[in-house]
């Protein structure tokens, strides 16, 4: 029953964590450092909360969390490297799962919860290529590329699989924290007869990482 009430607390400290940084993600698209703050205060006390419930030995029960540390940390600088997260990303994965309780974590955990994000992330990939490739777009790519020299293959690929051609004179009335301007340049697009503008869209990634944090339980 105890362990219950435990798992239970830690649920709703989880869920709480995950719908304040969404909240900032969705309204400002960054999560202020005073939230990590709080929240690393919080996962201290969660987690000696867990050591003295369990009754662990500290020495086991540290070196567990470290290596939990030490491999989320890998795999969230490898995808920053790779521009696929932000620095506020990549600390959330860490913190969720640090407040995962030891006797239901097992490490396959982290592995298994990379995959769903990049299945989850290659959704969202693949509705932009098919965006810039069928939506009238993809005539202003081929401008952009021409006059830029952009002949790389890998390169065109990375354009059209994170950035958008957006109406200039529609940038007023868009939330300016949901993408950034990739290229000042204007590009006449002949099909949609509007000046358009490259932007690199900034997606809520905090959905992703909680709904693929969702799937480690019920999948």
């Amino acid at each position: 029953m105890a362990n219950y009430l435990f798992y239970g607390f830690m649920f709703i400290i989880n869920n709480s964590i995950m719908f304040y940084s969404l909240y900032f993600d969705i309204k400002y698209r960054r999560i202020p450092i005073s939230f990590f703050k709080y929240t690393f205060l919080i996962i201290l006390a969660v987690n000696a909360i867990e050591l003295i419930f369990n009754s662990y030995i500290i020495a086991f029960f540290l070196t567990i969390k470290a290596v939990i540390v030490v491999l989320t940390f890998s795999i969230a600088f490898f995808l920053y490297n790779l521009k696929i997260i932000g620095g506020a990303d990549g600390k959330l994965i860490i913190i969720l799962f640090l407040m995962i309780p030891i006797k239901i974590f097992s490490f396959s955990l982290i592995f298994k919860y990379m995959i769903y994000f990049l299945i989850f992330q290659s959704l969202f990939i693949w509705k932009n290529l098919i965006y810039n490739n069928f939506f009238n777009k993809k005539l202003s790519f081929i401008q952009f590329f021409m006059t830029n020299g952009i002949n790389s293959k890998s390169k065109r690929i990375y354009f059209t699989s994170f950035c958008r051609f957006r109406i200039y004179s529609h940038l007023d009335s868009l939330n300016k924290n949901k993408f950034i301007i990739k290229n000042n340049k204007l590009y006449f697009n002949f099909k949609t007869k509007a000046l358009e503008v490259l932007t690199q869209s900034r997606p809520p990634l905090i959905i992703l990482i909680i709904v693929s944090y969702y799937f480690l339980f019920v999948v």
